[in-house]
């Protein structure tokens, strides 16, 4: 092997040596920054799932807070259709009133009775009884007006009663509501704030990306380099090998040529040859 290439072939492998190294350095950092990227991208993926999990909360907390709201509106509806009733009926009573009699129900009933037991076990003329009925139809009269405005009053009172009633069911929901909007409204600030934690980390992330790019993009660069060292390296090595092949086949032919003629030689003076001998000459006249 000449001294030039054997000289050349180990500048080359030390040229390559510091560049392996360098590409080694490159491929460690570059995992550091992947390592940190990776780390990051847990951590958004953990900020994210949470945000989810408070979005699926907070859904199902305003499907609450709408039912309680449809539930509270028909409440109030009804009290209004309630009040509605109230005042028609109140409406009725100043009517009455002008004709509501002085005596209590209590009063006229004594006298309707006793002016129907006379006209049941008194012996009279058709002339006699009419003002007698007319006068118990009067008193029929009072009392059912007497008894209209009673009735009127009732229901007036039931109604106050179920307002009431149904105020309290609509208040309670009220109070429900404010609840859950506050609970509701709460989750949408924690999924928010996790939300923004993650754009934030996001940000963080893609810098260690772009780390890790530019780490790899280096290592590329130095391993093509690389690469064109070794294909150099691996020309002069085979280009070392042929060379030596190639002095392996002369040295051959030449000891074969030495045997040759020290076998002829023998051969002109008698001497005897032995079988390896013969074989070569044999050889040698094929040849």
């Amino acid at each position: 092997m000449p001294d030039n290439t054997a000289r050349k072939i180990k500048q080359l492998e030390e040229k390559l040596k510091p560049i392996v190294q360098q590409r080694h350095s490159f491929n460690e950092e570059m995992n550091r920054w992947v390592d940190k990227r990776d780390s990051i991208h847990k951590q958004i993926n953990d900020l994210r799932d949470e945000a989810l999990k408070l979005r699926a909360k907070r859904d199902e907390i305003n499907a609450e807070v709408n039912a309680l709201k449809t539930y509270r509106d028909g409440r109030r509806l009804l009290i209004t259709e309630k009040l509605q009733k109230i005042n028609k009926l109140k409406g009725k009573l100043p009517t009455l009133s002008k004709k509501k009699p002085k005596e209590t129900a209590s009063d006229i009933m004594k006298r309707k009775e006793k002016i129907e037991w006379k006209i049941q076990t008194s012996s009279l003329t058709l002339e006699e009884e009419k003002p007698l009925v007319k006068e118990a139809d009067s008193l029929e009269t009072q009392l059912d007006i007497l008894r209209k405005i009673e009735t009127t009053r009732n229901e007036i009172g039931r109604l106050r009663k179920e307002i009431d009633a149904i105020e309290e069911e609509a208040n309670r929901s009220h109070t429900e509501l404010l609840k859950l909007a506050s609970k509701s409204q709460n989750s949408h600030s924690k999924m928010q704030e996790f939300l923004k934690k993650a754009r934030s980390l996001q940000k963080e992330a893609d810098r260690y990306h772009r780390s890790v790019l530019q780490m790899k993009r280096k290592s590329n660069e130095i391993h093509q380099f690389s690469l064109k060292i070794r294909s150099e390296l691996q020309a002069l090595k085979r280009q070392v090998r042929e060379s030596k092949e190639t002095e392996k086949v002369l040295r051959h032919d030449e000891t074969l040529k030495k045997l040759r003629a020290e076998t002829l030689r023998k051969l002109k003076q008698g001497e005897k040859l032995t079988i390896e001998e013969l074989k070569l000459l044999g050889e040698e006249d094929i040849q």
